[in-house]
């Protein structure tokens, strides 16, 4: 029978022993680093989609809107189909149409009562401080016209959010772990008789 000494000075088996325990936390880093790559890739690929179909839907406006919105997400389901397992089935596009590029977003403004909204002068209070953009003496919030989508020299802002499956989700059979990518694209529509 071996003395306790003995057992005590007796190294065999302990990197084994230490492997498996930074095994699984090397594992993590590792997968974590694999899942943060792809989830970027997605996002940029989704970028580009957004960009390349808002400026390809600019060129044709005799499509009603219902099928100019159905064309850009065919346009975006073809670039992001190279991902496994995103399919697009469940993806959506906003858009607001501007007749002038300074109305496309709010004026900013100093929140001095930080209650998230702009509060314009009154018999008793100043107004919050704001940037003029347009030189008109007041905040201007943003002026989106009647149609999503405009008409001939229109500005139209383009949101899509495209719900992507993680990449080891799928592997490991976590159906429901997604991540809700976002794109925005700017385009203008082009007047009759421009070309591209």
């Amino acid at each position: 029978m071996a003395r306790p000494s003995t057992l005590l000075a007796d190294v065999r088996g302990v990197t084994v022993v230490e492997f498996a325990l930074i095994f699984p936390v090397l594992l993590m880093v590792i997968c974590g680093m694999i899942e943060f790559g792809y989830v970027n890739l997605a996002r940029t690929n989704l970028e580009s989609a957004v960009t390349d179909a808002a400026r390809q839907t600019t060129v044709d406006l005799d499509l009603e809107p219902k099928d100019r919105e159905e064309r850009m997400k065919t346009l975006i389901r073809d670039r992001m189909s190279p991902l496994v397992g995103t399919s697009g089935s469940n993806m959506t596009i906003t858009s607001k149409a501007f007749a002038d590029p300074a109305q496309s977003a709010a004026e900013d403004f100093e929140d001095t009562n930080r209650n998230g909204v702009y509060d314009r002068s009154t018999d008793t209070l100043p107004g919050e401080p704001f940037t003029d953009r347009n030189g008109n003496g007041q905040w201007d919030a943003s002026v989106a016209l009647d149609s999503a989508l405009g008409g001939e020299g229109d500005m139209v802002r383009y949101q899509a959010s495209y719900p992507t499956p993680l990449f080891f989700s799928r592997i490991i059979g976590l159906k429901s772990a997604t991540i809700n990518l976002q794109a925005t694209a700017i385009g203008r529509n082009e007047r009759k008789g421009q070309t591209k």
